[in-house]
Order: structure tokens, then C-alpha cells, then sequence
């Protein structure tokens, strides 16, 4: 698995600061790669950050080649394993794409704490969707307030 580091140069203090506002901000720490306040690190902190190059979906996949057996989610008695959580998702993600929906295209999911989100969230992001995530808690109103304004091109509810 490659990774991808993230790091910054501090040329001024000016920069220092923006830099580490961002930072805090994105909830990341920086890495320097020169001169700055991230000199005085104690000896075995990281100075830089490691993030995957393959997609979220791809740790789904990834479980399911693995452990294919091994149980990934259980909710009222019913368990489900990797590897059908990962059929459902490919499943829900071809139906997804063969309904229309476009590259970046946002999927809201309104569901309660589920399998079935667990699924869903998988299936739009290997469709290629953005995945909206609203409260099952809302009301009508508000739904359809929060659906307008991302531009919901589906819904995924119970």
C-alpha cells in the first residue's frame, strides 16, 4: 500500500502561522521539512502525516479479500461478513450508476445507525458519488431544506 506524506516548508513566520491555522482547521498536524517551530518535537513524534493513495471504498475491498468470513457488522441478531457487506455495496453502487447518477454527483444517506449505512456510504463512494449524511432525527422541513441545498441527485432512506 503507497502512502502520500504531507508536509510543509516554513520560508516566514507569516507563512508559519497560516500554515498551522489550516492545519488545526483540517484537524492535521504539519511535518517541516526546514527551519520552524517544529524543531522542538520530541524525539519519536512523526513530522509527517501518512495517507492512503487508494479510495475509501478500497478498505471495504481490501476486508473483504482479507477476511472475507469474518463478521463485519452485526445489528439485532443479524450478522453480515465482509464479504457481503462488499456485494451489497457493489451491488447498490451498479444500480447507483445505472440509475444516472453522475460522477461527484451527491447521495444523501437518511439512515439510523445501520449495516445498511455502512453499505450505502461504500456504495457511493465506489459509484463515484459524494455521500450527504443527514440525520434520520430531522423533520420533513428540514430534510428537504438540507437536500436543496446540496444539490441531492438521490436519497437513500428507509
Amino acid at each position: 500500500m503507497s502512502s502520500m506524506p504531507f508536509s510543509h516548508n516554513f520560508p516566514s513566520s507569516e507563512s508559519t502561522e497560516a500554515a498551522s491555522l489550516a492545519a488545526q482547521a483540517l484537524g492535521v498536524e504539519l511535518a517541516q521539512t526546514g527551519p520552524g517551530p517544529l524543531q522542538t518535537y520530541p524525539a519519536g513524534i512523526p513530522r509527517r502525516l501518512v495517507y492512503p493513495t487508494h479510495p475509501a471504498h478500497g478498505l471495504l475491498e481490501q476486508a473483504a479479500a482479507a477476511v472475507p468470513n469474518r463478521v463485519a457488522t452485526q445489528m439485532a441478531g443479524v450478522t453480515m461478513t465482509y464479504s457481503e457487506v462488499q456485494s451489497a455495496a457493489v451491488r447498490l453502487a451498479s444500480w447507483l450508476q445505472q440509475s444516472g447518477l453522475e460522477l461527484g454527483g451527491r447521495v444523501a444517506i437518511l439512515l439510523p445507525n445501520m449495516p445498511e449505512y455502512l453499505i450505502a456510504l461504500n456504495a457511493i463512494w465506489r459509484a463515484g458519488g459524494v455521500a450527504v449524511a443527514l440525520s434520520p432525527l430531522s423533520v420533513a422541513e428540514e430534510v428537504a431544506a438540507m437536500l436543496k441545498s446540496t444539490q441531492c441527485q438521490r436519497v437513500i432512506c428507509l
